[in-house]
């Protein structure tokens, strides 16, 4: 038997950003949205898309191509970037040098799932592989 490992990421995604007063932040669904809001002070440079799932990597992309100059980060949860997933082969063949995306990966679709039924259900235990290989299919490197 296996020992499952996570990570809180309350404090993980803090630790990966670190200081984020120079990114343009598009911050994902719900509990996505609240951790970038807390970490950021909710600042002019953060757009929290509370209620919009699947638009923070697309917008995110959208602002990386007309904002050339300035670094774009898009943190985003695995349900959220599941809804858009087709932004992924774009910015495979655009591969726009100024844009990161943080996908937090809970290992299911916990919001919704506790917002319908009132439980938290896992619809996919397994981390990394199949969303790896799309990642990678894409032409984005996953975790660069």
């Amino acid at each position: 038997m296996t020992e499952e490992r996570s990570l809180d990421r309350k404090l993980a995604v803090p630790a990966l950003i670190g200081d984020a007063s120079d990114l343009l932040t598009i911050a994902g669904l719900a509990d996505t949205a609240k951790d970038i809001g807390a970490l950021t002070g909710e600042s002019p440079n953060v757009y929290l898309m509370g209620g919009a799932m699947g638009a923070a990597v697309p917008f995110a992309f959208g602002l990386a191509y007309a904002q050339p100059g300035r670094r774009v980060l898009a943190v985003t949860g695995d349900g959220d970037l599941m809804m858009s997933i087709g932004i992924l082969s774009t910015i495979g063949v655009m591969q726009p040098p100024n844009l990161g995306i943080l996908c937090v990966d809970n290992g299911g679709y916990r919001t919704r799932m506790r917002l319908q039924f009132g439980h938290r259900r896992t619809a996919d235990r397994g981390r990394g592989g199949a969303r790896d290989r799309l990642w990678r299919a894409s032409g984005v490197a996953a975790g660069s």
